[in-house]
């Protein structure tokens, strides 16, 4: 038993292993994307309640919205490991870099989102643009929860 258990552990850990350093990269890139967007987010709060639309309490810093960031980012990491073992066992003979199709539509995905915290309540002229193509998130805050 002990010469069977050993060595399938061991091989299970060097996967593991393996697989992390493939992710951490990008893992990387797709967090920091989230964390600009939660600052683009604490940025429209403040923004609103500067205007008086939104109670000076809801922006400020919440450690419970704040949690919600980790929750993401668990989200996206365990999107990458699977994706990075689909590449590993069954797309790499076709070519296909589904781990950085994922992580290039996270990037994508947030950006969008940054933008439209960006543009939300903001009177420079490029905002004002933007809002014709993208949502007002400052509606979000301002609902009746």
């Amino acid at each position: 038993m002990h010469t069977f258990f050993k060595p399938t552990v061991a091989a299970l850990l060097a996967m593991g292993s393996a697989m992390l350093e493939s992710v951490t990269p990008m893992f990387i890139l797709t967090g920091g994307f989230v964390f600009a967007d939660t600052v683009t987010a604490y940025r429209l709060q403040r923004r609103l309640a500067r205007a008086g639309k939104l109670d000076p309490e809801k922006a400020k810093f919440s450690s419970s919205r704040f949690g919600r960031v980790f929750i993401t980012l668990a989200r996206i990491f365990a999107l990458l490991m699977l994706t990075a073992m689909a590449d590993y066992l069954v797309l790499a003979p076709l070519g296909i870099p589904a781990m950085k199709i994922v992580a290039g539509a996270v990037c994508f995905w947030q950006a969008i989102s940054l933008l439209e915290n960006e543009a939300s309540q903001n009177d420079a002229p490029w905002a004002s643009h933007a809002r014709h193509f993208l949502v007002d998130k400052a509606k979000r805050y301002l609902r009746e929860d």
